[in-house]
C-alpha cells in the first residue's frame, strides 16, 4: 500500500509538471551537485561576517570560487523553514506549492495540520509517528532528476529537521534527520518501507551520536574581539550564565536534545553526510546525484540568543570549518571539478529589538493578544446592534494563519456589517495601529487586485492558498517582532521585510567565473539553476539566475 502511495504521487506529479516542462538535450555539468541550506541566515549577516570567515572555511571558498547574489529575495511573505525549503527545492512560492508554513491551521479539515504529517507512515530506525512530503503539490528538483534517469540518480537529504529534509528530498529522494530520541539519525517508512535504516546508517549512528558530545565545552573558535558581535551578553540575550560563553553540554543523555542549540548538530550532520557519500558511492558515476545539507543548528541558536549574539556568529563560523572539511573531502574523492554547490538560506531572521531599541529606533516585541484586543474593542465600538458588554460580543476572529485573519460570521451578524463593510472597518482599524505598516483586504489580494509595485501585496499573494476565505492581511512593521515585552529574549522570523526575506544564494560550478551581482533576484530561480546544471527542466516556471553557468 505504501509502495502504491508513493508511486501514484510521482506519477500525479509528473503529469502536472509535464504541462510546462521542456526536454533539456544538454549533459549534466557535473556528477554531484551539493546544495547547502542554512537554518535562519539572513544576507545582512553574511555580509557582516565574510571578512572574518577564515581562508579554510566552507563559506569563504564559496564566495572565492562562486557568484554571490546578494539581493536575492523570496517571493512570500511567510519567512518561515517549511516554507523556504520548499521553495528553495522546487522554485514555488507556498501559492503553488501546498506549504503554507511549518504548521498551520486548515479550514478545510477543521485543524491544525503540521506540513509533514502523515499517519500512513512511521519513523524508521526510532518509535514514533512518520511523516511524508505528500502536502507538497510541485515535484523537487531531485524528482525531476530521478524521474528522467529511470532511478538511477541518488538524491539524499540530511538535516537536524524532519521538515526541512523531506521537502528537499521530495518524492523519490531519501529524507534523514536527527532524532534527539536516539541521538542519531532517522527517516520514515515513507522512504524506507521495511522500516529499517540502510546498514550503512546504522553502523554511523552507532559510532557517530550526539551521546559522544556529553560534557563537552562549546568555546569561542576565534578571540572574543575578531567577531563583529561588541559583547558577550548584548540586549535581548538571556542573562548570564545560560547566555555567555563557554557553554557546557550536559553529561548524561539530555546532551541529545542540547546539542540542537550548538554548532556540534551541523557537525554532526555533515559527518554523517560524509558517510553518506561513501557509503551510496555518490557522484561515483556518469549519473549525477543531488545531495541536500539542510543545517539547522543556526536557527535554535539565532532563536535563543539573536543573530548578532557571539553564539550564533561562532556558530556560522564553526560550521563554515566544518563545510570546508566535507568540501575537501570531496576534492580528494571526485576532483575540485567533479563537483558543484549552491549555498542559500530558508529564511532570515530579525535582531532582537532591545539592541535596536537602545539607539531609538522604533523596534519593540508586540504582544499579538493585546494588539488583537485593542482592534477587536476599536472594531465593536460605536456598532449599536453589538451592545456595550464586551463579554456578550462574539470573538471578531474565527481564527488567524500566519498574516491572514478569518473574521467571525458571528461577529458579522451582532453588528450587522456586511462581509466587504466589516474587512474595510478591520483594515482601516489594523491601518491606525503603531504597531503594523501595512493591512489589506485579502478578497482584494485573492482576486490579484493590487499594484504591481506594491511589494507587500505580491508577497501576501504569493502565500495565500487559493482555497482560503482570508478576509484581512497584515504586516508589523519593521523591527517589531511577536513576543511578550519586557519578558522575552532571543528573536525570531516569518516576514517579508528585508532582514527576513533577503537571503544569500552562492553558486559555484566547475568553470564558471566568480563574482558579485547585485541586481534583485529571487531565491525560487535556484531551483531552475540547479535544474540546467543537471540538465533537466526546471521544476517550476522559473529562469535559472543570471550568470550561474551556460
Amino acid at each position: 500500500m505504501r509502495r502504491a502511495v508513493r508511486a501514484l504521487c510521482l506519477v500525479v506529479l509528473a503529469l502536472g509538471w509535464s504541462s510546462f516542462a521542456t526536454a533539456n538535450t544538454d549533459e549534466p555539468r557535473v556528477r554531484l551537485v551539493v546544495v547547502v541550506v542554512l537554518d535562519q541566515f539572513p544576507e545582512w549577516i553574511l555580509e557582516r561576517t565574510a571578512a572574518i570567515l577564515p581562508e579554510d572555511s566552507g563559506l569563504s571558498r564559496l564566495l572565492r570560487e562562486g557568484v554571490w547574489y546578494q539581493n536575492a529575495w523570496y517571493p512570500q511573505a511567510t519567512t518561515v523553514t517549511a516554507i523556504g525549503h520548499s521553495v528553495l527545492a522546487t522554485g514555488a512560492p507556498p501559492r503553488l506549492s501546498g506549504i503554507y508554513g511549518n504548521s498551520w491551521y486548515d479550514p478545510a479539515a477543521k485543524r491544525t495540520v503540521y506540513c509533514v504529517a502523515d499517519p500512513e507512515f512511521a519513523l524508521a530506525g526510532a518509535k514514533g509517528a512518520g511523516v511524508s512530503p505528500r502536502r507538497l503539490k510541485v515535484p523537487a528538483v531531485g524528482d525531476l532528476l530521478a524521474s528522467l534517469t529511470a532511478g538511477r540518480a541518488k538524491v539524499l537529504s540530511f538535516s537536524g529537521k524532519d521538515r526541512s529534509a523531506v521537502l528537499t528530498a521530495g518524492y523519490a529522494g531519501k529524507a534523514y534527520w536527527y532524532s534527539a530520541a536516539t541521538g542519531g539519525f532517522v527517516s520514515s517508512t515513507y522512504y524506507h518501507p521495511s522500516g529499517e535504516l540502510p546498514a550503512w546508517l546504522e553502523r554511523t549512528n552507532e559510532k557517530l551520536n550526539a551521546l559522544a558530545y556529553r560534557s563537552a565545552v562549546w568555546n569561542l573558535l576565534l578571540p572574543a574581539g575578531r567577531y563583529p558581535a561588541a559583547a558577550d551578553e548584548r540586549p535581548g540575550e538571556p542573562a548570564a550564565p545560560r547566555g555567555v560563553f563557554p557553554h557546557q553540554m550536559p553529561s548524561g543523555e539530555g546532551v541529545r536534545s542540547a546539542v540542537r542549540a550548538t554548532p556540534f548538530l551541523n557537525e554532526l550532520t555533515l559527518r554523517v553526510a560524509r558517510e553518506a557519500v561513501e557509503a551510496e558511492q555518490l557522484g561515483a558515476d556518469e549519473t549525477p546525484d543531488l545531495l541536500w545539507l539542510c543545517l539547522s543548528a543556526t536557527d535554535s541558536v539565532g532563536h535563543a540568543y539573536g543573530p548578532l549574539s557571539l553564539e550564533y556568529q561562532d556558530c556560522l563560523l564553526r560550521t563554515g570549518q566544518a563545510l570546508g572539511e566535507f568540501f575537501r573531502y570531496l576534492d580528494e574523492r571526485l576532483g575540485a571539478d567533479g563537483w558543484a554547490a549552491a549555498l542559500s538560506a530558508d529564511h532570515g531572521v530579525a535582531p532582537c529589538p532591545e539592541g535596536p531599541a537602545a539607539v531609538g529606533l522604533p523596534a519593540e516585541r508586540v504582544s499579538l493578544t493585546a494588539l488583537l484586543k485593542t482592534v477587536e474593542a476599536e472594531f465593536y465600538d460605536g456598532l449599536s446592534k453589538a451592545g456595550t458588554e464586551e463579554e456578550r460580543r462574539p470573538s471578531l476572529l474565527r481564527h488567524i494563519i500566519g498574516p491572514f485573519l478569518f473574521l467571525n460570521p458571528a461577529a458579522l451578524r451582532t453588528t450587522g456589517l456586511s462581509e466587504a463593510e466589516a474587512r474595510r472597518r478591520l483594515v482601516q482599524i489594523l491601518r491606525r495601529q503603531p504597531q503594523v505598516l501595512v493591512a489589506y483586504d485579502a478578497v482584494a489580494l485573492q482576486q490579484g487586485s493590487f499594484p504591481a509595485s506594491d511589494r507587500y501585496a505580491e508577497a501576501l499573494y504569493w502565500s495565500l492558498a487559493p482555497e482560503w476565505d482570508a478576509d484581512v492581511a497584515v504586516v508589523l512593521r519593521p523591527l517589531s517582532i511577536p513576543g511578550s515585552p519586557g519578558r522575552a529574549t532571543g528573536t525570531t522570523h516569518g516576514s517579508p521585510h528585508s532582514y527576513d526575506a533577503n537571503v544569500p544564494v552562492v553558486v559555484r560550478l566547475p568553470g564558471l567565473r566568480p563574482g558579485v551581482v547585485r541586481d534583485r533576484t529571487s531565491v525560487a530561480q535556484l531551483a531552475a539553476t540547479i535544474a540546467r546544471w543537471l540538465a533537466l527542466p526546471p521544476p517550476a516556471p522559473a529562469d535559472a539566475l543570471p550568470g550561474s553557468g551556460p
